[in-house]
């Protein structure tokens, strides 16, 4: 490896840090008495929260501060392993340190066996697999707090799926480029999101393994490199539902009783996510007259060991939101809150046992009832074993509609009423505006479309109709003039 070079081969910047104070006498600072989200970090209690506040974490007044401890840190970036294949942004390693000289003594450290001031180092002998990096960067993540438990079981969904190849389990130093190739050539049978969360986790592990010396070649920057295949599949617009199909979803509703139909009405005409539903309190709601509003403050999540649960907060900051009730939601949730129970999540929907229900559960349920309303009805194959352990295939109807199609159908029929996407995006929650962009922005420009060719070509036949009508008179007078 040839000697690092400073704003070459790696950056060196200043920044603030944030450590919680034992005790303090202090007032609470100007910034947090000013603040009117306090339920986002469970008013101050969780400082972790208060980290990823927007206004805390630019806050820099040490001398009010009365919850962190206040001073100036450094980070050392190296760059392991090119561009990010979706962002084009650098990907980095990252050391950090009290001193500039401490930051980049850690940074040595960590590549103390790949030389800085000459050739590279004969590789460590290793018994290091593409999965067990993976899985040991993924558990210093969750343990230091860098990422929520339900991303940590996301991404170990992922590497599972990776370690059922035979090359993902040998030894790193022995896998091939043609391995890998294959392997991802293999997947482009699914989506190109499922592709990308693959590429994404082979190509870390190289990187790490390349920083601490355990391959003396990153097969992904060799030559033409790995480059992540497209996958066969077209990507997905949104899928929602028409106005005649949820007219007909509204109407089977209305005459077929089920346990589901509430939570799915409540979907339907807020545009919440259906695990912001199911962790609904009724304290979340206030209704006065035909009109009210929902708090939203928390969500169904997973935990470290991918049990589902009752988050804490929603899934971003943005997530943290009051929807107003419109004169179709205000009846939904009336009718909600007489059939509450009581029940130890204190959460509006529960089981008769007092559990909470689940997205898989409110999910299958949807699918039968789209299919008994005769909405997207699909056959599908079920595998089956006979008395005699021989296996065969049964035909059966489902649906191919699923629950968020009912956030989407909201969010469609907000854009066809001509509400503008800033306020769509503040409703739906998103934390950017250009997801609400990505994912509705086409809806937006076919309906400019449609509206401009209706509107111009009417205006274009009105007016040749009254040209064509008074042709003869105006040519007169034009000839009058010259």
């Amino acid at each position: 490896m040839k000697t690092l070079i400073e704003g070459k081969d790696y950056s060196v910047h200043e920044y603030i840090t944030k450590n919680k104070r034992s005790e303090t006498n202090k007032v609470m600072c100007p910034i947090c008495s000013s603040c009117n989200h306090k339920e986002f970090c469970s008013n101050r209690k969780k400082l972790f929260k208060m980290k990823e506040c927007e206004d805390c974490s630019k806050c820099i007044d040490k001398e009010h501060c009365d919850k962190f401890y206040i001073y100036k840190k450094y980070k050392v970036e190296l760059l392991t392993n090119g561009r990010n294949s979706t962002t084009k942004d650098f990907s980095r390693l990252q050391f950090n340190g009290n001193t500039k000289d401490e930051a980049l003594n850690k940074m040595l450290e960590y590549i103390k066996d790949v030389s800085i001031h000459g050739k590279p180092q004969k590789a460590k002998e290793t018994d290091a697999t593409i999965v067990s990096i993976c899985e040991e960067y993924e558990n210093k993540r969750v343990k230091n707090k860098e990422i929520k438990p339900n991303t940590y079981g996301r991404n170990m969904q992922t590497i599972k799926s990776i370690s059922n190849n035979k090359f993902a389990n040998i030894p790193i130093q022995n896998v091939t480029v043609n391995q890998i190739k294959q392997y991802l050539e293999s997947e482009r049978v699914k989506s190109n999101s499922s592709i990308d969360k693959y590429y994404r986790k082979i190509k870390n592990a190289y990187s790490i393994a390349y920083a601490k010396g355990i391959i003396q070649n990153n097969l992904f920057l060799i030559g033409d490199g790995i480059k992540k295949p497209e996958s066969f599949k077209e990507d997905k617009k949104v899928d929602a539902f028409t106005r005649k199909e949820e007219y007909i979803l509204t109407e089977y509703i209305k005459t077929h009783e089920s346990k589901y139909n509430l939570i799915l009405l409540v979907a339907l005409y807020t545009g919440m996510r259906i695990g912001e539903i199911l962790a609904l309190r009724p304290s979340d709601i206030h209704i006065s007259g035909n009109i009210g509003s929902i708090e939203v403050k928390r969500t169904l999540t997973k935990d470290i060991h991918n049990k589902v649960v009752i988050g804490e907060i929603t899934k971003t900051k943005n997530g943290l939101r009051t929807i107003d009730l419109t004169p179709l939601a205000v009846p939904i949730i009336q009718k909600a809150l007489a059939q509450y129970k009581q029940n130890k999540y204190d959460v509006l929907f529960s089981q008769a046992n007092g559990e909470f229900y689940t997205d898989g559960q409110v999910n299958s349920a949807f699918k039968i009832i789209c299919k008994n309303a005769g909405l997207r009805v699909v056959t599908l194959k079920h595998k089956k074993v006979g008395k005699n352990k021989g296996i065969h295939y049964v035909n059966y109807k489902s649906s191919d509609s699923h629950t968020h199609m009912l956030r989407h159908t909201f969010a469609t029929r907000c854009i066809e009423s001509g509400i503008a996407i800033e306020v769509l995006q503040k409703i739906l929650g998103h934390a950017d505006i250009t997801t609400t962009i990505n994912t509705y922005g086409y809806i937006y420009s076919y309906l400019r479309q449609k509206e401009l060719n209706q509107k111009y070509t009417k205006y274009m036949q009105d007016t040749n109709a009254i040209l064509e009508e008074n042709f003869e008179r105006f040519e007169e007078e034009y000839l009058n003039l010259k």
